[in-house]
């Protein structure tokens, strides 16, 4: 019973960090973009 939830909770963190990394991700790729940025 524990087991499940463990492999529950890392995965959920993982699920987590994955989410966190690609919205970091498409932000820096939307300021390198922004004409704006350089001003």
């Amino acid at each position: 019973m524990y087991g499940i939830f463990i492999v529950g909770a890392l995965f959920w963190v993982v699920n987590e960090i994955m989410d966190t990394i690609k919205k970091h991700k498409k932000e820096k790729t939307k300021k390198n973009f922004d004409p704006l940025d350089k001003f």
